[in-house]
């Protein structure tokens, strides 16, 4: 039996409470909300859920335009309430007449807040106070039920929901009855809560012992949310401050109903409303002396004839025109809007601590950025970077791919070869927004902790990009990481100015990795940095996750040699369909239209692979597949360093001048019992490697004064020339620095503003 849509149920348990087969229970979503469950073997189809519904069933005779009044109770009671101590005198006048109070505690031992039924003034401490989370109501309303019929009064306060729940349950007027609406910002889940809490102990045997949400020390207004735990440890932060009140207070944490809440009016549902008066002192100054002041709207004949007793039991109160209830509450007249961002939020609330995701979708920071060359539209490019990003997520990592497209590769987005994997980029991608300079890219150094540069051919300096891939728009006080970088080159032979520069950045890394082996002599030797050789990260990220993308393939093709060379080659294709022919099977020319998905599927389902493409070897190791490799112009060093590591040497040709070794290797199946073993190894030291770099605190680099000096040259591009030779010389000697001096000293006077490098 469906009772009402998922997104209006507002969890109040009326249904639960209503139920005369005990066949609805309630139970959390993937959210952490409650919501009713019904057993259909248990059902019998009498519709007391649906006539129980607040939502379905909406009546309310309250006043339209209530009373309105600030109020102020002694100063003792509002120094333990959150406002002005409004539910404190209504609850001890009902305590007075013998009768019940049901309220909202927060259970220590289960960490959740849940409504309870006290009798007795010493217990009253339970309920004072905001509980910013959404309640368990349980059994209560039967429970008051049998307390009405027993001729008690109660007192029950909750959320509007939770008020027009108990009515609708009760569907009876018991003159007994006082109800008090809380004015409700709406109601968070009790997971993000649960999650809040495990993520603010330090020890394994911490406990909560006692919860605060609007500690007063500070007075009214910023207030403190205040955790107290069995090491006598108080963690306390003000509200615009904490994770999980900014997440409240931005709407992105509460349950879906109520960013279309039915009870945000002026006409409320219970006999009273209280909330704080904010923005009192617009009407008069002197009803806020910062130790709290309530709003109290009393909205029926019933509790103004009541209001009339009690109401000499505050220290202050004064009546108000309703409009300045309103201009401080807007839920009296309508619920905050959605957070455009909630879905995405609650779909990662498993993966990311609080603090990951305030960070995320509050305020738009992530821990790393990747800087790579995906925009190039080569499919090794594309997926190296979205195995970097997946692995990066897997690890708990929050981050964005820079969406950084030079402007000589705009026509690239007019190619047809590119429609594929732009649909891929859109749909799998984590993208800032549009970087088209440096400027732009600067402007990231607000958005990330740690920048990522690589993999691939990132680190092939050329005069276009100059230092971009070297991460000269990040500022030093970020963590800079090179993972699995790539070179082309094996020698650098570029000028001793960009030779310096490169030098220059590269220190400032945290971090380095790369490629190939070769690269490793080739940072220490021309540039004086280490690095470590690591594998690229398509290796490193779980095979599932490609086979997960290649499930959206809808190609279905059987028994053929899969061709992908990015040089044209004839001899190559004439080789290939002389394989064809001989092992009776048809042969896949791979083109550069294929989308991603069914560029993975033509590899992982190929009989053979013949390619000449450094990630096309890879993928038909990851997929272990029977192939050969060329080696391609853009690089022989990759393919020399993978395939020597790996053992498989007599899989790589650079040309094919001998078929008789071509076939031989095609006859000769690979070991991948051997290979997995190598690769697993290494992909595990690689691993580790980049969770280090990650982990690793921000270097704080000391520099000599000749280093300071070159920074401030290459930072505003006025190097002398000949500077970048003496600079490298390894003699560090006063007649180099006095050098230094002179060759700079008028342009030093005209960068004033970067003299405090030399201090």
């Amino acid at each position: 039996m469906f009772i009402l849509n998922h997104s209006e149920c507002c969890g109040c348990s009326a249904c639960y409470n209503i139920c005369p087969k005990n066949a609805i229970s309630m139970k959390e979503n993937s959210e952490g909300f409650l919501y009713p469950f019904i057993d259909e073997e248990k059902c019998v189809d009498c519709g007391l859920c649906k006539k129980v519904c607040p939502i379905l069933n909406k009546t309310n005779d309250n006043f339209k335009k209530p009373d309105c009044y600030a109020a102020m109770a002694d100063d003792e009671t509002r120094k333990v309430s959150s406002s002005g101590g409004a539910f404190s005198i209504l609850a001890n006048y009902i305590l007075s007449q013998n009768g019940y109070i049901c309220g909202c505690t927060f259970d220590t031992d289960e960490l959740r807040a849940r409504h309870i039924i006290i009798n007795s003034k010493s217990d009253l401490s339970k309920l004072r106070g905001s509980k910013y989370v959404q309640s368990d109501i349980g059994v209560v309303y039967k429970e008051i039920r049998n307390l009405l019929d027993a001729d008690n009064f109660v007192l029950f306060s909750g959320t509007p929901c939770q008020v027009a729940g108990l009515y609708s349950f009760l569907n009876k007027d018991y003159e007994k009855l006082l109800t008090v609406d809380i004015l409700c910002h709406g109601v968070p889940s009790p997971k993000v809560y649960k999650k809040y809490l495990k993520e603010l102990l330090h020890y394994d045997d911490e406990k909560v012992v006692c919860v605060n949400f609007r500690d007063k020390v500070r007075g009214w207004s910023p207030t403190l949310t205040n955790t107290t735990t069995t090491t006598t440890t108080t963690y306390s932060f003000v509200q615009v401050d904490d994770s999980y009140m900014q997440l409240f207070l931005n709407n992105i944490s509460l349950r879906e109903n109520c960013t279309g809440c039915k009870f945000c009016s002026t006409q409320r549902v219970g006999d009273f409303t209280i909330a704080d008066f904010w923005g009192i002192e617009n009407f008069d100054k002197s009803l806020n002396d910062g130790k709290g002041t309530s709003l109290v709207l009393v909205n029926n004949c019933k509790s103004r004839d009541l209001w009339n007793d009690i109401k000499n039991n505050f220290k202050v109160i004064k009546e108000v025109p309703l409009k300045y209830a309103i201009l401080g509450n807007r839920n009296l007249y309508a619920p905050h809007r959605v957070h455009p961002k909630r879905k995405a939020f609650f779909e990662n609330l498993d993966k990311y601590s609080l603090k990951q995701l305030v960070n995320m979708y509050l305020f738009d920071r992530y821990d790393c950025g990747i800087m790579n060359y995906w925009a190039t539209w080569n499919y090794g490019a594309i997926l190296t970077c979205y195995a970097l990003q997946e692995l990066l997520k897997n690890l708990g990592y929050t981050i964005k791919v820079i969406n950084y497209r030079a402007k000589q590769w705009t026509n690239r987005y007019e190619f047809p070869c590119c429609k594929g994997k732009i649909d891929f980029v859109h749909k799998y991608f984590s993208l800032t927004e549009l970087c088209q300079n440096k400027k732009d890219l600067s402007n990231l150094n607000d958005t990330f902790d740690t920048f990522i540069v690589g993999s691939d051919q990132v680190w092939s300096y050329n005069y276009y990009l100059q230092y971009l891939y070297f991460l000269d728009f990040v500022k030093n006080d970020k963590k800079k990481i090179a993972c699995s970088a790539s070179m082309i080159f094996e020698k650098f032979e570029q000028s001793d100015d960009v030779k310096t520069a490169i030098e220059y950045y590269m220190k400032q890394f945290d971090a380095v990795s790369v490629r190939e082996l070769e690269s490793v002599d080739v940072c220490k030797k021309e540039f004086d940095t280490d690095a470590e050789c690591i594998l690229d990260p398509v290796f490193l990220l779980d095979k599932t996750q490609y086979e997960q993308l290649i499930n959206n393939s809808e190609l279905e093709k059987k028994n053929y040699i899969a061709l992908y060379v990015l040089d044209n080659n004839k001899n190559i294709e004439e080789t290939v369909a002389k394989l064809a022919e001989k092992y009776s099977c048809s042969v896949i020319k791979m083109n550069k239209n294929e989308s991603v998905e069914d560029w993975l599927y033509t590899i992982k389902n190929a009989r053979f692979v013949v390619t000449d493409s450094y990630h096309g070897t890879c993928f038909s190791i990851i997929f272990e597949k029977q192939f050969i490799s060329f080696c391609n112009s853009r690089g022989n060093s990759r393919f020399r360093s993978l395939f020597s590591m790996l053992r498989m040497s007599d899989r790589l040709f650079s040309n094919i001048s001998s078929l008789e070794d071509i076939f031989a290797a095609i006859n000769t199946e690979v070991d991948y019992n051997v290979v997995n073993n190598i690769l697993n190894k290494e992909a595990s030291k690689s691993l580790n490697w980049l969770c280090d770099a990650l982990a690793l605190r921000k270097n704080k680099f000391k520099q000599s004064v000749e280093s300071r000096l070159l920074n401030i040259l290459i930072e505003t591009k006025q190097m002398p020339k000949g500077l970048p030779y003496i600079f490298r010389a390894k003699r560090k000697t006063k007649r180099i620095i006095r050098w230094i001096f002179r060759q700079i000293k008028i342009k030093l006077f005209m960068l004033s503003e970067n003299t405090f490098f030399l201090k």
